[in-house]
């Protein structure tokens, strides 16, 4: 096989190239190669530039992914925090409703606060704000109710009686265990496990009542409870048994935080103790017991709206009642 050059000017020589049988192998394989090449590259540069984006495609949304899920964990823990402040600051409106002797609250249509919050976190964050918008309620009921009566805020019952460090509940309000006969009866007080000495403090402004040991009666556990003060608010009723010692006296008027006297202890029990009682007095009405814990706004009780709930029932009728010197 021969190929040949003629230039178009005829002073230039023809140029002639011969392949031989072998030569003409090796240019067909060559051709074969150039063209197989030709046909492939682009079809191998397209899958492999396709792969390549895909990768990237893939790390970027798992980048996204990765930061959804940061910012998600973030919002959600945000949220669970925000619950639980939101429960708090509902449970302690609840407590100041229930001392205010309000009934009923307003409550939102579209969700009940008390239920549990859904898990999605946009589903948590407009029940949040709908709560929100129902505690605002709550404290423009709230404020409407102190501004009507504005000493009801400084003579409610709103502080625990000893400090928090020195609290210990050792014996609850409602039913048990008597710890001095071992049988059941009803406690219309609590039992504060607190250093001897510790100061009593008032939880309201009020005129003493009682101070002082309470003479001997049938039936009734103030004869075996020592030195006993009885602090008398507008509404309420507070009484502070086994007192180490008095710092006040009958028909003295105190304030909230005055020194009513110390803890101290009884031969009927192991170890100091503070018994604390808080009587509702409405008007033209029979005194009854209220449990104490819902009383101290200062600390955090469990399970706060079952004890407002069972705080709202009838306490049983064979209780012993409230003094007359008491009253």
């Amino acid at each position: 096989m021969r190929f040949q050059w003629h230039p178009a000017s005829g002073r230039r020589s023809v140029r002639s190239l011969d392949l031989f049988p072998r030569r003409q192998r090796v240019v067909a394989w060559a051709l074969a190669i150039a063209t197989a090449l030709f046909l492939t590259v682009p079809l191998t540069s397209s899958t492999v530039l396709l792969r390549w984006r895909r990768l990237a495609a893939s790390e970027e949304v798992s980048t996204l992914n990765a930061r959804r899920r940061e910012a998600l964990a973030v919002a959600t823990s945000g949220l669970a925090d925000t619950d639980a402040r939101l429960a708090a600051d509902r449970d302690l409106l609840a407590r100041i409703a229930f001392l205010f002797g309000r009934r009923e609250l307003p409550r939102s249509p579209r969700v009940d606060p008390l239920a549990r919050g859904p898990e999605r976190a946009d589903e948590r964050l407009t029940s949040t704000e709908t709560e929100l918008s129902l505690l605002s309620r709550w404290l423009q009921e709230l404020a409407a109710v102190e501004a009507e009566h504005p000493d009801w805020a400084s003579s409610t019952p709103t502080i625990s009686p000893v400090e928090e460090r020195a609290f210990v509940l050792a014996r609850p309000f409602g039913p048990g265990l008597s710890p001095l006969i071992g049988q059941a009866e009803f406690s219309t007080g609590i039992d504060i496990a607190a250093p001897a000495g510790a100061a009593v403090s008032a939880p309201a402004d009020g005129v003493v009542r009682w101070a002082g040991e309470f003479p001997m009666r049938i039936a009734s556990p103030y004869a075996h409870m020592g030195r006993v003060v009885v602090v008398r608010h507008e509404r309420f009723a507070t009484v502070f048994g086994r007192l180490e010692s008095v710092s006040v006296r009958r028909q003295e008027r105190v304030t909230r935080g005055s020194k009513l006297g110390t803890v101290g202890a009884s031969p009927w029990l192991d170890a100091p103790r503070l018994r604390y009682e808080v009587w509702s007095m409405p008007e033209g009405e029979e005194p009854t017991p209220v449990d104490p814990m819902l009383c101290m706004l200062n600390l955090s009780p469990d399970r706060t709206l079952e004890r407002i709930g069972r705080a709202r029932r009838s306490p049983p009728r064979n209780l012993p009642p409230l003094p007359v010197e008491f009253r």
